[in-house]
């Protein structure tokens, strides 16, 4: 099931508008991105939050449309955002795409990635997408595609990424021990259309800039 939450940082511009704008089975905003649903002619399935960031006037239009809303208390022990990924959990999504992750606050919109961490999975695709780039979390190997020029950066989200092997990019390694807090793997280019990234163990966050002409990468 492929599902899309729309979060309340930035609005979805470029690549990441384009991909809003698909085809989902199931669609979730969270707080103040049920506003830049609307923006987009998006129509969500349910609206959460504690509306902070959401005007009552936006909240009545989608009320009035008859869209399901759950509001939650403004003191909680999580973000609305993380609410919003246990929902389409719920309903056995596997494919979630996040937008509007980017942007706001830096302790929510760094908080934003570790929760794609986090729930990513074997058996779990998760991704948030931004106008300048789309990321995702690998601990197996991946394919990237792109086109040559494309830039890239992985960043070692646990304590070490053990046999780290990247193919087809300008910057290549065979069987690199990256530890975390590491930049040896930042800013790397395509040499071809594919990029192959292999790993023994550990997990990474990987970044994929947009070019012109190509479409998602991860």
């Amino acid at each position: 099931m492929k599902a899309l939450i729309i979060a309340a940082g930035n609005e979805p511009r470029g690549k990441a508008r384009d991909l809003a704008q698909g085809v989902w089975d199931y669609i979730v905003c969270a707080d103040g991105g049920a506003e830049h649903a609307l923006h987009l002619g998006i129509k969500p399935d349910l609206i959460v939050g504690d509306f902070d960031s959401l005007s009552a006037d936006i909240l009545k239009i989608y009320k009035d449309r008859g869209i399901t809303v759950v509001r939650l208390p403004v003191e909680k022990d999580f973000t609305d955002l993380e609410f919003a990924i246990e929902q389409v959990l719920d309903r056995r999504a596997n494919d979630i795409t996040i937008a509007g992750a980017d942007g706001g606050e830096f302790d929510h919109e760094l908080a934003n990635y570790m929760l794609m961490a986090r729930y990513a999975g074997k058996d779990r695709k998760i991704r948030i997408i931004t106008s300048e780039f789309e990321s995702c979390v690998i601990s197996q190997s991946k394919i990237l595609t792109g086109n040559t020029g494309d830039k890239f950066s992985l960043l070692p989200l646990s304590s070490s990424v053990e046999e780290l092997t990247i193919r087809g990019a300008k910057f290549e390694t065979e069987g690199l021990l990256l530890p975390f807090g590491s930049s040896r793997a930042l800013r790397n280019e395509f040499t071809q259309k594919r990029v192959e990234i292999y790993l023994a163990a550990g997990k990474l966050l990987c970044l994929k800039y947009w070019s012109s002409d190509s479409g998602s990468a991860v």
